[in-house]
């Protein structure tokens, strides 16, 4: 039986056609490096905790903050991205904190006692980097009024638009993507501020996969990376290339990114 593989971080209909060639430049990469049950296709519209959790998992894309909490027993990191993205560096990368076009706004400290909309109480780049932000900005524990969950960046934005939420922390390679992508989900959208630069997204297979199949998985992932065939493939996802054995980095987002936990209080479940 073939096992899962998955992109699930950025995995917009709109270059889905993209992402599917470049799983395939990737699958043959795997394929040619001896690694065995390599999947035809990716999986699309699955919950990512299916994905991340199974025990047929090959190859996924998480957020760094699930392989420093709460699947750092489950998860292995094979490599980091790095993307061609406004807001990113080399392997790292941060969110816009944004607010409504017509908002008074200019400064995260401006928002206390409003409301904040987060993709999740998982991600970094949605909330683990937006609480650390306004945490030198907060009285006793206390800086948003209520904090809402909208369960995807995309959906963040629609709140703002709409008003239902003051700020949202945007991920860059999101805002990226959407721009270029499907830009009318930016109309009314300003950006008033930028949270700090944390690892970006890693590559990640099952903490089950053996020694030996890591380190084939890593030298097919950067054949691909190198494939000039792939070329257009990862232009079009905003992808340049893999960073390898730099796994700790991610060691960063627990001992940089940190808030008193009485923010989380303000979170409506």
């Amino acid at each position: 039986m073939n096992k899962q593989a998955s992109l699930p971080m950025y995995d917009f209909p709109e270059f889905r056609k993209a992402s599917d060639a470049w799983w395939q430049g990737i699958a043959r990469h795997l394929k040619q490096a001896g690694v065995d049950d390599v999947p035809e296709q990716l999986l699309h519209d699955v919950p990512v905790k299916e994905l991340w959790q199974h025990p047929d998992l090959l190859l996924s894309q998480c957020c760094g903050f699930d392989v420093a909490y709460g699947l750092k027993d489950s998860l292995r990191v094979l490599l980091i991205t790095d993307w061609d993205a406004e807001g990113c560096s080399t392997g790292h990368y941060s969110s816009w904190i944004v607010v409504h076009e017509d908002s008074t706004h200019q400064d995260i400290a401006d928002l206390y006692g409003h409301t904040a909309i987060i993709n999740g109480p998982e991600s970094h780049s949605g909330m683990n980097s937006l609480f650390a932000k306004v945490q030198p900005h907060s009285v006793d524990g206390q800086f948003f009024k209520q904090v809402d969950i909208s369960g995807a960046h995309a959906s963040s934005l629609e709140a703002i638009i709409e008003r239902r939420a003051d700020v949202a922390a945007i991920d860059c390679v999101t805002y990226a993507l959407l721009k270029q992508y499907r830009p009318q989900a930016l109309d009314g959208i300003r950006i008033i501020g930028q949270t700090d630069e944390a690892p970006a997204h890693p590559y990640v297979t099952s903490a089950t996969a053996s020694p030996d199949t890591i380190i084939r998985m890593q030298a097919a992932l950067e054949a691909a990376f190198n494939d000039a065939d792939l070329e257009s493939a990862r232009a079009a996802m905003l992808l340049k290339k893999g960073l390898f054995n730099r796994s700790n980095d991610y060691q960063r987002i627990v001992d940089n990114f940190v808030y008193d936990s009485r923010l989380l209080d303000a979170i409506k479940q």
